[in-house]
């Protein structure tokens, strides 16, 4: 059996609405499986790789009715240029279980013979190390919903930014999410250059603290400029800088004021 995969997003994409297909409402939960490239592996290469995961996609991925979205993230810009990552969101905790029992199921309708079933996902794992890691995140409903998607001839960045709430502060409380939407109303909405925002905080995995946003863009320029925007808008939602600073001074008391940037591209030949 193959396991559910998971992929994380952070500030600037969307790891966490993932996936290619935008649904109504919001996923409630978002996996995120953290792989690594076998960079020992003579025979590594992408192109194969991509045969072999769009057969699993087609017979398996794509027919699991448990599986809101999925898709693979390649690294661009993170610690570790081994890392993989796949994103893939649920409606529901049962869900989760429900979709890892189905591909099973379709597994075994895919392949019936246990042999040649076997090898084909010992060939699939071939490409990956043997060390991963799991995350599950709750998905918070101040979203942004995805309005565009990769394709072949046009790539979609996913810039991720993992934030961490501090001891002292109210984790996610009213106030918090209050201040979310005051963001997502007054900026994320009206910057032209995010074409998709979800925030996320920690379900299950190694580190509770977590806060997550995931922000799609189109390109490098379109990051630069989201950026740039995002601190236009701010100024032109609250001109008095008074107000301003404390709003900022608010939200930031949340947080530990450390925080790690990440940039993935989407694979979109096998993304449900």
């Amino acid at each position: 059996m193959r396991c559910v995969k998971i992929v994380l997003f952070i500030l600037c994409c969307s790891v966490f609405a993932y996936g290619q297909r935008a649904k109504e409402g919001v996923p409630k939960f978002v996996t995120v499986t953290h792989y690594h490239w076998d960079l020992d592996f003579d025979n590594l290469n992408l192109n194969d790789w991509k045969r072999g995961e769009q057969e699993y996609f087609d017979k398996v991925t794509s027919k699991n009715e448990f599986l809101r979205s999925s898709t693979y993230y390649l690294h661009r810009f993170s610690n570790d240029s081994s890392e993989l990552l796949l994103v893939q969101t649920f409606n529901s905790w049962e869900d989760i279980n429900n979709a890892i029992n189905r591909n099973t199921e379709l597994e075994q309708e895919a392949w019936p013979d246990q042999t040649k079933r076997e090898a084909f996902l010992k060939q699939l794992a071939s490409y990956y190390q043997v060390y991963h890691s799991d995350e599950i995140y709750l998905t918070l409903p101040q979203i942004k919903p995805t309005n565009e998607y990769a394709t072949v001839d046009h790539e979609m960045l996913m810039y991720i930014r993992r934030s961490h709430f501090s001891k002292t502060g109210n984790g996610l409380d009213a106030d918090f999410q209050k201040l979310q939407k005051l963001y997502l109303e007054n900026v994320f909405n009206k910057n032209e250059y995010i074409k998709g925002y979800y925030a996320n905080v920690h379900a299950w995995g190694s580190d509770k603290s977590e806060f997550v946003e995931a922000f799609y863009v189109r390109s490098y320029h379109d990051l630069e400029q989201m950026l740039k925007t995002n601190i236009a808008l701010t100024e032109k939602a609250w001109p008095n800088v008074a107000e301003r600073n404390q709003i900022n001074k608010a939200y930031s008391a949340y947080f530990t004021g450390i925080h790690g940037d990440y940039i993935y591209v989407a694979v979109p030949e096998f993304s449900k």
